[in-house]
């Protein structure tokens, strides 16, 4: 039973569109399960998860990229399941450098 779930798609992202036309890319259960689990493996002594540990709970993080991408979904279940906090660029125009700039200083 489990293992029809796993192979299920969850999520379907699009490429950028860079080299052509975007293009669809589904994601699974398992995989989506296998990201969440992250969060529950301790780091080896003396180091740290750089994909956990940038992020910080209680402190207002800025995502750059779109929700249509994989760093998008990662970021909305960071932000669900990992009492993380994010501020988006504004929706009405393409980010720039001094938008970027402006938004991480008001951080």
């Amino acid at each position: 039973m489990y293992d029809d779930i796993n192979n299920q798609k969850t999520i379907i992202v699009h490429t950028s569109g860079s080299t052509g036309d975007t293009k669809p890319i589904a994601y699974t259960h398992a995989y989506l399960a296998r990201v969440d689990c992250e969060m529950l493996i301790p780091a080896p002594e003396g180091r740290i998860v750089s994909s956990l540990r940038l992020q910080r709970e209680n402190e207002m993080n800025f995502l750059g990229g779109p929700f249509f991408h994989l760093s998008g979904v990662c970021i909305v279940r960071r932000a669900i399941f990992g009492n993380v906090s994010y501020v988006i660029g504004p929706v009405d125009r393409p980010l720039t450098e001094k938008i970027a700039y402006e938004i991480a200083r008001s951080l």
